[in-house]
């Protein structure tokens, strides 16, 4: 959203502004859980090492070295 975008959503009343401004926030809040659930692996979590992904076995082998 631009400057121009967020003028107009702001003159256009308090209902669609509250309205924008809740569904930013639960998309903040998915993005942030989504986030959260891809940091977590085994070393930082108290998963088994097999469930970690393929990318993340790969990555654990380059930095042993």
């Amino acid at each position: 959203m631009d400057k121009r975008e967020a003028e107009r959503l702001y003159d256009s009343g308090k209902d669609p502004t509250v309205g924008k401004i809740l569904d930013y926030d639960r998309q903040n809040t998915e993005l942030k859980e989504k986030i959260a659930r891809l940091e977590r692996n085994s070393q930082s979590s108290s998963k088994p090492p097999s469930s970690d992904s393929a990318r993340d076995r790969k990555e654990k082998k380059k930095g042993s070295r």
